[in-house]
């Protein structure tokens, strides 16, 4: 029988229908890191791991023992050993549970994790296992959190059963908001409500002792379901959620008609506040399995023109657009036979989305749509799914049925969400009258139930009845007579306001999104106290971390009480407040600092409006001080294409001003070499420099000088790449710029490698990194760690290349940094092929293509395409490796990047060296050998392939076509290899500073 070992709870290994105990030492430790290592591991870890303190001798003379130790184990058979390598190929319970994962076995999955990982082989003694332990089994409770939260979603119909899993999750983490909520809402609907109180007290008091904060508006919502009268829960279907009580009836009524072969479009029809967006929210959990490709939300409330709807599909659908490519175009592509859906949500206001949702459906064969709106789409084949108030009690209810209704249900939950002590029973009557005058309308209910903080609900009731008026005339050919408007809702509340509340409430419809507290109070001079008082009236939502927030409906209908005088007074407060804000958080952005990128994501959409408002009124002095934090936050979070279209708005405001022009095409330089647009990149620096010299801004200068310099290198032109970069380093230091000063450095170590210098590369680069790391500067610190790795690699050290790749990516982990990843992933997959371990080389490098795919990092992808053709070689499948370098050449070919199409060149000449045609394989082995800049280790490779042909035709002199030219003629020559082969982009394994 197979040896097994059960590595979760106290390790064991299985063999022969014989169990027997892992033991706790050095033998023990060394077999449970090789299965879960699975692959070949280098000698070198291994000793470093188990005998960290030992030279390296002795630690390869105590693992030799270990190993002669280990033997004598039941089931080690499959032990093997290779000159500096080690390899244990067993099954365990760890890989059960990820191939039950994989294959969506969740429930399977968990009832395979019994116990702690590695349970009793902990070594206070040695830190070098504790840390590896500890990252082990981290990675085991992220895997089993997972699992968990899958697990959770689908027990929504058994509740017994996730209420069991929920206590789980909370005697692991007691805090766990995702566990407590599916608590109680399981505790709901077994009818448990003490246990649900009982539970609910148990986690605020624990929150406020820990934590010193109240529980969130969703946990409070859950709760105040307990609030309700007996037999309430039961007179009408509650479908758990925030704020989400019965349509049971319109839930069945979508699901069937998404359900139906000749229905592609469905429409929920109401007015605004009916719930319409709720209702599909919820109505997701049963549509997604219609649709094996998955539902996709797309909310258009902030959209203005038809034209950007495409885009945001895109973004949701994660498609990223080519440099010529139309948003559109890439959708209609991408779901052209899936099976997919779309929400659409809020559409009302675009009045060109009919023709855009006909087309869409007319290129596609199975895509469905699914529109909330308050008027129909008129698209032929629109199914109507009309919306109406919730459920109201019925005229003659008993007593004890007065909150039965899913109107009452929603209202008394929502009160006591707001004011834990209400007593619902004793002013039921009053509520029936309140949900009647409002019509049932979700939105209202939740307004007016905010309200109880202020007024009793009878004096709730009378203040609406009196002000109520009926739906718009546009409205009212669609809308039943019970139904009340919600603009007769929004004005009441707005009479309900003192004058300073009005005028505060108008001037914050300028705002978008959420914004903070001091925010508020600069631009409309909204206090605390006010901003409560809005609170108070549901007019204005206060969140987490001191931010509020206007519903957009109540924004809408705040700024049309703005007259143009004082909006436009309030958006050039606005604007001069987040041009502030992007000013002042420059610093931190360039250092990459976590918390202030977050804080720019937070405000962002504000900052947009602000730096349209600053186009608008050619503010070129505001528009220059917010540049480095805008192109710092697109470049750092991925979003370079996005940041690129931003700033480039600002180009004709800012031409005649050349201060702001300088500042804004340095940035723009930036982010262009960030994906891969040499040119352009270079051409813009070009603009820069010019604009720089004229306004006399050298920390300007030396930036489009550094970019320029990186161009260069990339183009393997780098004696010029050296003379820009010292340039650059100059004038950086001349005007006291350090950061632009250390980029040029770290760059200027890049060159000196690409030049052969390496000793020199390397001081310049450690030198680099050791004062980065002083300032904090992670990012910077992880980029200098991957041109280290890239020197040793040069230098064939991979255990010292290993080390500086894991300290790297350990950073990019804490620190949330993007950027360096990828080019880490691809140094690291070259580490495990050098060293033999070519599973490990592939899936990295295949990580490496989706993370740089998404972020669109064409040179990277490239490198990982290339590295997949080299682990094809390397396992002697030349037919994979032929279909592989097809991908990687064109890739390199759209890249214009010689390095990376070089590298693509030498890939086929492995291969023909590996067919034995040295006829062929010759001439372009020496071509690549004439490189004078080709890294040792590369020219032993090509040297050693040469050597290996036979002679006929091993001596053929290097071909003397242009580089451009081989690189078609490779293309062309996989092509029959390759079929249904997609054009990808591309990378460079050197990661190059800003």
């Amino acid at each position: 029988m197979p040896t097994y070992l059960t590595l979760l709870g106290r390790p064991q290994i299985e063999h022969d229908g014989i169990r027997v105990a892992l033991p706790g030492e050095r033998r023990g430790q060394l077999l449970a890191l090789l299965a879960l290592r699975r692959g070949w591991v280098a000698r070198s870890e291994l000793a470093a791991v188990l005998w960290p303190g030992h030279r390296g001798e002795l630690a390869a003379t105590n693992l030799r023992k270990a190993l002669h130790l280990a033997r004598a184990l039941p089931g080690t058979g499959s032990l093997e050993v290779q000159p500096g390598l080690v390899r244990l190929h067993v099954a365990t319970d760890v890989q059960d549970v990820q191939a039950a994962h994989r294959e969506g076995r969740i429930a399977d999955a968990l009832g395979r994790c019994r116990g702690e990982l590695l349970d009793g082989l902990e070594d206070a003694s040695n830190p070098a296992w504790t840390a590896w332990l500890d990252a082990e089994r981290a990675e085991h409770a992220r895997r089993w959190h997972e699992l968990t939260r899958i697990r959770l979603r689908q027990l929504h119909s058994e509740p017994g059963d996730a209420a069991a899993l929920a206590r789980r999750l909370l005697d692991a983490d007691p805090l766990d908001e995702d566990a407590v909520v599916a608590l109680l809402t399981a505790q709901r609907e077994l009818g448990q409500f003490d246990e649900q109180r009982e539970a609910y007290h148990s986690f605020v008091v624990r929150l406020e002792e820990e934590l010193g904060i109240e529980p969130s508006l969703r946990v409070r919502q859950q709760f105040a379901a307990a609030a309700l009268p007996a037999g309430a829960q039961g007179s009408a279907p509650i479908v758990p959620g925030e704020g989400f009580f019965g349509r049971a009836k319109e839930l069945d009524e979508l699901a069937a008609l998404l359900a139906r072969q000749d229905c592609r479009l469905v429409t929920v029809l109401g007015p605004g506040g009916v719930g319409k967006s709720s209702l599909l929210e919820h109505a997701l959990r049963r549509l997604e399995p219609l649709f094996a490709d998955g539902v996709f939300w797309i909310a258009l409330d902030d959209l203005h023109v038809t034209a950007q709807i495409a885009a945001r599909i895109a973004s949701e659908l994660r498609l990223t657009p080519g440099p010529q490519q139309p948003p559109l175009a890439l959708v209609r592509e991408h779901l052209a036979t899936r099976r997919t859906l779309l929400v659409l949500d809020n559409a009302e206001h675009l009045d060109d989305l009919a023709r855009f949702a006909a087309q869409l459906l007319a290129d596609t064969t199975h895509l469905k749509i699914c529109a909330t709106s308050r008027v129909r789409l008129a698209v032929r084949g629109e199914a109507l799914l009309p919306l109406g108030g919730l459920a109201l009690p019925p005229e003659q209810a008993a007593p004890g049925e007065l909150l039965a209704s899913e109107a009452a249900q929603l209202f008394v939950a929502s009160a006591v969400a707001t004011r834990p002590d209400f007593d619902a029973r004793a002013q039921a009557p009053s509520i029936v009258a309140l949900v009647r005058a409002t019509g049932g309308l979700p939105l209202a209910l939740l307004l007016a139930a905010h309200w109880v903080r202020l007024l009793p609900v009878t004096e709730i009731v009378a203040e609406l009845e009196r002000s109520l008026d009926v739906l718009d005339s546009a409205d009212s050919a669609e809308e039943r007579p019970e139904h009340r408007s919600m603009r007769a809702t929004f004005e009441r509340s707005w009479q309900m306001l003192a004058a300073r509340e009005q005028r505060a409430l108008a001037e914050l419809s300028v705002f978008v999104g959420s914004f903070t507290r001091e925010a508020a109070h600069e631009v409309c001079a909204a206090s605390l106290p006010l901003l409560a008082a809005l609170a108070d009236k549901s007019l204005l939502q206060m969140l987490a971390g001191g931010r509020c927030a206007l519903h957009p409906l109540i924004r809408q209908f705040a700024a049309a009480k703005l007259e143009s005088p004082a909006r436009g007074d309030a958006l050039r407060r606005h604007a001069s407040w987040f041009h502030r804000f992007l000013e002042r958080a420059g610093p931190g952005a360039e250092a990459a600092e976590q918390k202030t990128l977050d804080q720019i994501g937070n405000e962002l959409e504000n900052c947009r409006q602000a730096w349209r408002w600053a186009i608008d009124v050619a503010a070129t002095a505001q528009i220059g001080a917010s540049t480095v934090a805008l192109k710092q936050f697109f470049g750092v979070r991925g979003r370079v294409a996005e940041g690129l279209e931003l700033l480039g708005e600002a180009r004709r405001v800012a031409a005649p001003v050349p201060a702001c022009a300088a500042r804004l095409a340095a940035a723009m330089a930036q982010l262009e070499y960030r994906v891969s647009r040499l040119e352009q990149a270079a051409a813009t620096a070009r603009q820069g420099i010019h604009f720089a010299r004229i306004a006399g801004e050298r920390g300007v200068l030396a930036r489009c000088l550094g970019v320029l310099g990186t161009c260069c290198w990339q183009w393997g032109r780098n004696i010029e790449a050296k003379r820009y970069l010292e340039q650059a380093m100059r004038y950086a230091r001349a005007c006291g710029d350090a950061r632009s000063a250390v980029v040029a450095q770290a760059n200027l170590g890049l060159v000196e490698k690409a030049l052969g210098n390496y000793a020199r590369a390397k001081a310049v680069t450690f030198e680099w990194v050791a004062a980065q790391r002083e300032q904090g500067e992670w990012l910077r610190v992880a980029v200098g760690l991957n041109n280290l790795a890239y020197i040793c690699n040069a230098l064939g050290d991979f255990d010292a290349s290993r080390g500086f790749l894991d300290e790297g990516l350990m950073l990019c982990e804490q620190h949330g940094l993007l950027l360096p990843r990828p080019a880490l992933l691809v140094n690291l997959s070259g580490v495990y092929a050098a060293t033999g371990r070519l599973d490990d080389a592939e899936s990295v490098a295949r990580e490496v293509i989706a993370v740089a795919r998404a972020d669109s990092y064409a040179e990277v992808e490239t490198a990982a395409l290339n590295q997949l053709v080299r682990i094809a070689i390397r396992r002697g499948d030349i037919e994979q490796a032929r279909v592989r370098l097809h991908v990687a050449a064109r890739a390199a070919a759209a890249t214009r990047n010689e390095e990376v199409q070089l590298d693509s060149v030498f890939c086929f000449a492995r291969i023909l060296a590996a067919e034995r045609n040295a006829r062929e394989a010759a001439p372009l082995l020496r071509l690549y050998l004439a490189r004078p800049n080709l890294e040792p280790i590369d020219r032993c490779d090509a040297q050693a392939c040469l050597a290996g042909l036979p002679a006929d035709g091993a001596d053929a002199a290097p071909v003397a076509e242009p580089l451009a030219a081989l690189l078609q003629r490779v293309i062309s020559e996989t092509a029959g290899a390759a079929s249904a082969t997609p054009l990808p982009s591309s990378e460079r394994r050197g990661t190059p500073g800003e």
